[in-house]
């Protein structure tokens, strides 16, 4: 899959969190069927090799000993804690040596049935493509059993919801997309108009 997505000059990654787990694709426009086609591959046939999955946890755990000389991560970890005590929030969401460890095969297949389902998921399409090319690819229903039927086509700077309608106004990865240029202070206007008293804008950013 790495070698076919670097073929047409995209890139594919993932990223996960303790509330949400997300899949980013960016290909050109003219290589969308192929995106597709790997996306889907990956949401609906991920096998998790033993061999991938041993190589991912050694990385992850020289990732969390590395860190662990880093003041402000350290910091992070501590303040969590005293945020969050008792709660899972409180914890690290990359896990620790020791549950990274007991992680097995097993326990990722039973997580992945259970959670990575296509009909809870959300899919956002950004770039210059409309809705119909994304609903006219042959296996859009098939890889994500459901139809586009309901979407909304608009812009991050002029959606279709009415004033202070949310709690909250989260975006995760992404809002770097909808500021090219000199349109920031439009997006973020528009995510405060969104927002109730009281609510909150959460923009989060790897």
């Amino acid at each position: 899959l790495a070698e076919e997505i670097e073929l047409v000059g995209g890139s594919l990654g993932a990223a996960a969190g303790w509330d949400a787990m997300t899949i980013g694709l960016s290909v050109l426009t003219k290589h969308l069927g192929v995106g597709l086609d790997i996306l889907g591959d990956v949401l609906r046939n991920a096998t998790f090799p033993d061999e991938e999955l041993e190589r991912a946890k050694l990385q992850r755990i020289a990732s969390l000993t590395h860190a662990k000389a880093d003041a402000g991560y350290l910091a992070e970890l501590i303040f969590a804690k005293m945020l969050y005590p008792g709660h899972v929030y409180g914890g690290q969401a990359s896990g620790t040596e020791a549950s990274i460890t007991r992680m097995t095969r097993e326990d990722v297949l039973a997580f992945a049935a259970e959670h990575l389902r296509p009909q809870e998921a959300y899919v956002v399409v950004a770039g210059d493509v409309s809705p119909d090319a994304i609903a006219s690819h042959h296996k859009w229903e098939s890889l994500f059993e459901s139809t586009l039927d309901g979407a909304w086509a608009c812009s991050a700077h002029r959606t279709p919801f009415a004033d202070a309608q949310f709690d909250r106004v989260f975006t995760f990865a992404a809002f770097h997309h909808f500021v090219i240029g000199d349109r920031g202070p439009a997006a973020l206007a528009e995510a405060l108009r969104l927002v109730c008293p009281g609510g909150r804008v959460v923009l989060l950013h790897e």
